[in-house]
This record gives structure tokens, C-alpha cells and sequence, in this order.
């Protein structure tokens, strides 16, 4: 009867064992388990304590009722021979294990080492298991190590093919600026023999100059009379007269050969260069005239008076008129100055003496002309724009403003070169063709902010659909849109104000030289418009974009500027409040928060919580400046969520749901396709970070209808942006799906 019975067991073994090893890992740790309890309590004894354990937990197909079957199901064969081998053995399996465990333990903690694993030996077949799951985790971490390698090298050879790029350019430059100063000496040695052939012409012809001369001093004299010892009525004898002629002639420049003079605008003056002097042919023609006159008839005595007396007149009403000109320009020049500066300003210019006017010459009258042309203030000079090869209003920054705008950017170190080698450019990645590159760390800040404002034009302005209806025009026009609404943020109305630097060829490709002191740059108007605006970067999007060109240094500074210069951005910090450095590129040369906030709603305050606070009481306090009204965009903060700080509903809800994201220490960008409510409890948003390589959209589906169904975890354990959009008050109690993708962890 036992024989028929231990046959029966061995008969009904396999079909149970088959299907336990069938069954899943949950199912199997459960049978395990309850069978090491069953073989302890059956060993100890514990016959009532079995018999409630079985009307509990009722035995079932997948029962184990076998010792060797949970020997084989949980790899104890090695235990057991440990275990036979000792003086003396356990009886139960759950003992063997729990036995085994604490002697590795006492072993581990012998060589000192309590952090050893508890794992079998590498000989032991108990061991193979565990080892594959080792294996699996090495795996996995050789392979995450593998992929951030592979970014890493990507980087290092887009950088590299940056540098060759702007190598190849600097090179293309030198040979343009060496044609360009061949072209210069070519041009100069014409110049000069240009210059030699007039000195020819001139000697020759200064026989009929002279002659010219001394006829019109006939002819004025005879208009005049002399007395008997040959002097003039006047005082002078002829000689004094021709003498001072000449001085006063000496002093007189004629316009360019190839020049035509052209008239004096209205309520205007000629400019000196323009300014014609009458030929020796002309003079020799009209000396002759005047001296043929009297042949025609009349009388000639007659003729000389009259027309000496109307010259003395006209000559007299000219230098009074232009005596009365000279003092009002003087007056003008001098400006609040007063008229110390206009007499500098004008010591240079009065080279002919006042005294020659009272001779009564008609050269030294045109030389009054000259002499105000030359005190007639000019409208400052157009200047050829190397951006895009056009002319345009600019001038350079002056010395005390660059040091200031420096000073703002950086403090007392050098522009980082990550902010030199940093512009507007897209990704190449199908996924997300809306993103821009950030190259290296710390300006995420401005780019942020740009990236916010793209993503409006592309989906909430241009209306498109996907991302995949995304073509480069509307990249274009996308970017060339938002750098132009983040002036016209900051102007707040008043006029916008470019920096751009000087060393750019035509094609807008930076050189390799780094203008940093800003005292080379250009500053220029463009207006209050925002089409002239929008149109600026549209004609120079070709330097924008250039991926490590100065782009975005070259919006930064046109910021400050359009803020209203260095003094104002720093009127906005609460740096003189708290003893902060008042930079905007701050330690790791990160961008500032007052960086973020000047070019999100145009000032740059350095908090994010609604409006103002004040610290203190009445008669002293500290005012606080947060956002000063509601915005177009938003921000959102990981510091928010550890309530290190407050941001207030004008960021938390804009008018647009376009969020620049605060993770600590970097920025980046979480936006919806579509317009929401406010209170929408669901959203679909998209999260991108242009410092992430970041090769697919990350979808995220933002749901609160239900917050009963919401279960906190740890933060460790829970990705950071589900924190973040659980800032916002409508969210607060959220499911966040990734929608498949793996969602960013803290850390």
C-alpha cells in the first residue's frame, strides 16, 4: 500500500510541477513561500496553527507538496549539500536558507567588509540566476553610459565643425581685406598723381590768375577812386589792397574736378567741398566785359560810381548777414554747455581773419560763405552695415557705456566663451524641428525665453497643426518674429536699440576674433515699429542663426540697451538690496534670473512672486520687485514645488500656455499646441529642452479630474516636471503621463 501510494505521488509530480514551472514569478513566490511555512509548521508541530494556515490560504492544483519540487523551483540543491555537511543540519528548508544567509553575513562582516554582497559563490549553480540579473543591471548602465558618450562625441564634433567653419571664414576674411587694401593703394596712388597734374595745371595757369587780379583790382579802384598820392578814399593803397586779396583767397577751396556744385537746401548752406571758385577763364571773361562796357555807350564815369557804390553796399549787407549767421551757430554749438564749448568747438574752423572783410574784395566775401558752410552743424553720417551689406543709421558705443554694459553682463570676469559661441539655430531632428541647439552650458536662460516665444509663433500664431507641417520658412519667420517681440517686450513702447558687433563679413559669419569690450560695437535706432523690427532680423537672419556666432550675446546687449542702458537694468535688481552681484551672468555663468525676467515681460526683476514686497515697517523698509502684471508667457520652478521660493499666478497662469521651466539651475520650455482654459483640470503639453540632444517629443498628459485617484511618491521617484506642473493650482493634484517615454527624474 505505501508502494502504490509513492507511485501515485511520482505519477501526479510531473503534471503539478509542470504546471508551477509554468506559472508566473508572482505565482511561484507565492506557492514558495507557502510551502516553506506548511514544511516548518509540519515540523514544529504546529498542527492547529497548519490546520488555520490551510483554511486560510485552501491548497490548491499548484500546491507544493513536495520537498524536492521546491528544491528544484528555488535552486536549493546547493543549500541542502551545505547543509547536510554541517554537525548539525537543519530540517527545514525555510531553517537551511535563513542558516545559509547569516553565515554568509558573519563571513562578510569577518574580512570587514559589510557592504559585500550576501550573493552564492561563482562555482555555486545556485548563483546563475542572481548573476544574470547582475548582468542585466551592468547592461543597462554600460549601455545609458554608451548613449551619453555617443551625445557627448556628437557635441564635441558639431563644436569642431564651428570652429573649422569659422576658420574657413576668418581665412575667407583675410583674403577679402587684402584685396581690399590692394584695391586702397591702387586707389591712392591715383589719387596722388591726380594730385601732381592739378599742382601743374595750377602753376600755369597762376600768369593769368595774376593777371585776373590785378584787372579786378583796376576795376576797383577806378570804382572807388584814389587820391592823389595813389591811396585809396578808403585808406589802403592798391598794393595792401592786392595783398589782402590774395590772403583772403589763400584761404578758399575749390570743389573736386569731377564735382558739380550743387544748391544750398532751403534754410541750409553749402557744403564746404561744394562750394565753387570762379576759372581764371571766367574771371579773365569777366574782367574783360566790365572793361568793354563803357565802349557800348553812355558814360563811363557814370557807370564806375554806380557800380562801385552798389558793391560796397552788397559787400557790407553780406558781412553783416553773415556775422549775424556765425554768432547763432556759435550759440547753437555751445548747447548747454555754454559758450566755452562752442568757441572750442569752432576755434579749428575760422581760418580766414574778420578783419580782410572790410577791403571790400568780393573773394573774401565768398570766403565768409565757406566759413559758414563749414560752422553749419551736418545730420550724423550713414555708415555701411557689414551685416547685410546696406547702409544704415549707426554709431559706435560709446566708451563709458560699453564699460557699464560690461560690467552688467559679466562683472569683473571676461565674457564666457559659451556665450560667444552661442546663436538661434533648429535642430536637425524630425521629432521636434521646432527646437533650437543649445551648444554648451549657460545661456539656457535667454534661449529659454527665445524657444518660448518660437514655439507661439509656430503653433499659436502661424496655427500650425503638428510638427511635422513645420517647413524652414516658417522657422524663419518664427525666429525672426520672436527676437523681434522680445525688443519690443523690453522697449514697453520707446524705441528699440541694436548692439551689434563689429567683426562680420557681409555673409553675417563671425570671425574668430572676439570683440568683448563692446567698445568696438555699433549701436543704432531702429524705432518703435514692430514690422521695422521684425524686418531687421529678417534682412540679418543669416547671423542669427549662425549656430556659434554671437547671436545671442548681440540680443542680450540689444536688450540692456533698449531697456535704457546698464543703470536702468540694475534700477530693476534687488542686487543693492540683498549684496549680490548685480551681473546677469552669474556663477557657472549661468543667466540670471534677472536676465530671464528682462527678456520675458522687459524688466529685470529678481523675483517671480505677484508684484511688490515690502520688508519692514512703515518708516524703513525694503521693497521686493516681483512680476509687475499678468504676462503673455509663464514660468514655472522646480524651486516652487521645494518652496524656495514663491511664483506668483502672473507666471503660473499667462495669457498663453507657453511656460519657461526653472529646473534649479537650468531653463527650458513646456507649451501646448492649442489654446487652454486656465482651469482646464486636462491639458496635453510638450516639454523640450534645447540642452538635452533631445531626439523625440516628449508628450505629457496633464489630468486632475480626478484627485481623489492621486497618490504622492517620493520626489527621488518621481519625475521633476510632474512636480513642477503640480505647482500650478489647477494641476495640484495631477496625473502626469509620459505617453511611453520615460519620464526625467530629479538629480
Amino acid at each position: 500500500m505505501p508502494e502504490a501510494k509513492e507511485k501515485k505521488k511520482k505519477a501526479a509530480k510531473p503534471s503539478n510541477s509542470a504546471a508551477l514551472f509554468a506559472a508566473d514569478e508572482g505565482t511561484q513566490a507565492d506557492e514558495s513561500s507557502k510551502a516553506l511555512l506548511r514544511e516548518f509548521m509540519h515540523s514544529k508541530g504546529l498542527t492547529d496553527t497548519l490546520r488555520t494556515f490551510d483554511d486560510e490560504q485552501p491548497r490548491g492544483d499548484l500546491t507544493i507538496a513536495s520537498r524536492a519540487l521546491m528544491s528544484d523551483l528555488l535552486a536549493l540543491h546547493g543549500f541542502q549539500e551545505r547543509n547536510k555537511a554541517k554537525p548539525t543540519p537543519r530540517n527545514t528548508l525555510l531553517e537551511v536558507v535563513c542558516d545559509d544567509r547569516l553565515l554568509r553575513r558573519e563571513k562578510a562582516l569577518a574580512t570587514q567588509n559589510p557592504q559585500a554582497p550576501l550573493e552564492p559563490d561563482s562555482d555555486d549553480p545556485d548563483a546563475v540566476g542572481p548573476r544574470l540579473a547582475v548582468l542585466q543591471e551592468d547592461r543597462t548602465r554600460l549601455t545609458a553610459e554608451l548613449t551619453n558618450r555617443l551625445a557627448q562625441l556628437t557635441q564635441a564634433v558639431e563644436q569642431r565643425r564651428c570652429l573649422e567653419d569659422e576658420l574657413a571664414s576668418m581665412r575667407a576674411a583675410g583674403r577679402k581685406k587684402k584685396e581690399k587694401l590692394e584695391k586702397l593703394e591702387k586707389k591712392l596712388e591715383k589719387k596722388a598723381e591726380k594730385k601732381q597734374g592739378k599742382s601743374k595745371r595750377a602753376k600755369s595757369d597762376g600768369g593769368k590768375l595774376s593777371m585776373t587780379i590785378d584787372q579786378l583790382l583796376d576795376a576797383s579802384a577806378k570804382s572807388h577812386g584814389t587820391n592823389g598820392n595813389g591811396r585809396k578814399r578808403g585808406g589802403g593803397t592798391a598794393k595792401e589792397e592786392k595783398e589782402a586779396f590774395l590772403k583772403g583767397l589763400s584761404s578758399l577751396k575749390a570743389p573736386p574736378a569731377d564735382k558739380k556744385p550743387r544748391k544750398a537746401k532751403k534754410g541750409g548752406s553749402i557744403p564746404p567741398q561744394e562750394v565753387a571758385t570762379p576759372s581764371a577763364a571766367e574771371e579773365e571773361a569777366s574782367s574783360a566785359s566790365s572793361s568793354s562796357s563803357p565802349k557800348a555807350g553812355g558814360s563811363p564815369g557814370s557807370e564806375t560810381d554806380s557800380s562801385g557804390e552798389s558793391f560796397s553796399k552788397q559787400l557790407r549787407a553780406a558781412d553783416s548777414k553773415y556775422k549775424q549767421q556765425q554768432q547763432q551757430l556759435l550759440q547753437k554749438a555751445a548747447g548747454p554747455g555754454g559758450a566755452k564749448k562752442g568757441a572750442n568747438w569752432s576755434a579749428g574752423l575760422l581760418d580766414v581773419d574778420d578783419e580782410h572783410l572790410d577791403h571790400g574784395s568780393p573773394a573774401l566775401s565768398h570766403g565768409a560763405s565757406i566759413r559758414n558752410a563749414l560752422l553749419t552743424p551736418t545730420e550724423p553720417s550713414a555708415t555701411f552695415d557689414p551685416l547685410n551689406g546696406s547702409t544704415v543709421q549707426g554709431r559706435p558705443i560709446d566708451s563709458n557705456t560699453a564699460k557699464k554694459l560690461k560690467k552688467l553682463i559679466c562683472g569683473a570676469i571676461n565674457v564666457p566663451e559659451t556665450w560667444l559661441q552661442q546663436g538661434f539655430s533648429f535642430t536637425a531632428e524630425p521629432s521636434v524641428k521646432y527646437g533650437l541647439v543649445q551648444n554648451s552650458g549657460g545661456p539656457c536662460g535667454v534661449l529659454a525665453v527665445v524657444q518660448a516665444r518660437v514655439v507661439k509663433q509656430l503653433f499659436l500664431v502661424q496655427g500650425l497643426a503638428s510638427t511635422e507641417a513645420i517647413t524652414p520658412d516658417a522657422q524663419r519667420e518664427a525666429i525672426t518674429a520672436a527676437l523681434a517681440e522680445t525688443l519690443l517686450t523690453v522697449a514697453a513702447g520707446g524705441s528699440v536699440q541694436l548692439a551689434t558687433p563689429p567683426d562680420f563679413d557681409v555673409q553675417g559669419r563671425r570671425q574668430l576674433k572676439y570683440s568683448v569690450d563692446f567698445e568696438s560695437w555699433r549701436t543704432q535706432t531702429i524705432g518703435r515699429s514692430p514690422a521695422a523690427v521684425a524686418s531687421f532680423f529678417r534682412e540679418n537672419y543669416d547671423f542669427y542663426k549662425e549656430p556659434c556666432g554671437l547671436g545671442l550675446l548681440s540680443l542680450v546687449c540689444s536688450a540692456v540697451l533698449t531697456r535704457g542702458g546698464a543703470d536702468a537694468v540694475v534700477g530693476d535688481m534687488d542686487a543693492s538690496i540683498s549684496g549680490t552681484d548685480d551681473s546677469l551672468i552669474v556663477r557657472h555663468n549661468y543667466s540670471s534670473q534677472e536676465l530671464v525676467s528682462l527678456l520675458l515681460y522687459g524688466k529685470a526683476h529678481s523675483n517671480v512672486f505677484n508684484g511688490m514686497k515690502r520688508l519692514g515697517d512703515q518708516n524703513e523698509h525694503v521693497a521686493l520687485q516681483g512680476t509687475p502684471a499678468e504676462c503673455e508667457l509663464g514660468l514655472l520652478s522646480y524651486r516652487d514645488h521645494l518652496k524656495d521660493i514663491e511664483v506668483g499666478s502672473y507666471l503660473k497662469s499667462p495669457l498663453l500656455p507657453v511656460w519657461v521651466v526653472w529646473n534649479e539651475s537650468h531653463y527650458s520650455v513646456v507649451f501646448a499646441k492649442e489654446r487652454i482654459d486656465h482651469s482646464a483640470a486636462r491639458a496635453e503639453l510638450f516639454y523640450y529642452d534645447q540642452y538635452a540632444c533631445q531626439n523625440e517629443e516628449y508628450r505629457l498628459t496633464v489630468d486632475a479630474s480626478d484627485p481623489d485617484a492621486f497618490v504622492e511618491a517620493d520626489d527621488d521617484d518621481t519625475p521633476y516636471m510632474d512636480s513642477i506642473l503640480r505647482t500650478r493650482e489647477p494641476w495640484k493634484r495631477a496625473k502626469v503621463d509620459w505617453n511611453g517615454s520615460e519620464g526625467l527624474l530629479p538629480g
